[in-house]
C-alpha cells in the first residue's frame, strides 16, 4: 500500500523519537523531559546540564548512530536543550 507524501512525515517524525529512546538508553532517557521533530531536526530536552553538554558534544556522532539505526537520512541535526 503507497501512502501520500504528506502522511510519511508525522509517521518518520515518530519513528526517528521512538528510535532516539531505544538508542539513548537507560540513563540518558531518565534525564530526557522530551523529544520532537521539526523538519530535519530532532530536538531533545536535558534535564541535566552535565549530560546536555556531553550529548551536545557528541551530537554529530548520535545523528550518524541515528540515521544507521533507522535506514535513511531523517535526521540531519540534533539539538539539545
Amino acid at each position: 500500500v503507497l501512502l501520500p507524501a504528506a502522511l510519511l512525515v508525522p509517521r518518520d517524525e515518530a519513528r526517528v523519537v521512538e528510535t532516539w529512546a531505544s538508542l539513548a538508553g537507560e540513563k540518558i532517557n531518565s534525564v530526557t523531559e522530551s523529544a520532537w521533530m521539526k523538519g530535519s531536526t530532532l530536538y531533545v530536552k536535558i534535564t541535566s546540564a552535565a549530560w546536555r553538554q556531553e550529548l551536545h558534544m557528541n551530537r554529530r556522532k548520535w545523528r550518524d548512530r541515528l540515521n544507521g539505526a533507522l535506514e535513511a537520512e531523517l535526521v540531519d541535526e540534533i539539538v539539545f536543550r
